[in-house]
């Protein structure tokens, strides 16, 4: 929901990463009534430490999936033809 205008506009009135966060995150919840955001992003995984220095009262849920519905998953929207 963010142009890369406004994201770009975005980034340049942050002065913090915290900032940056709660502001993106504002017009989404706003529309949506909501309260709370989640962020499913698979590699974020890499940087949780990073989340909960920002964030040290985040609750994080991690979950497994099998690995062959990965596969499947991955084959049935990204990989080509020759490949599956």
């Amino acid at each position: 929901f963010h142009s890369k205008e406004s994201l770009m506009t975005l980034v340049n009135s942050c002065s913090n990463q915290k900032e940056f966060i709660e502001k993106f995150y504002e017009g989404y919840l706003q529309k949506r009534n909501k309260k709370i955001w989640g962020e499913k992003t698979g590699s974020n995984a890499y940087c949780i430490r990073e989340f909960l220095k920002v964030y040290p009262e985040i609750k994080i849920i991690h979950l497994i999936r099998d690995a062959r519905d990965t596969v499947c998953s991955l084959i049935k929207r990204s990989l080509k033809e020759e490949f599956k």
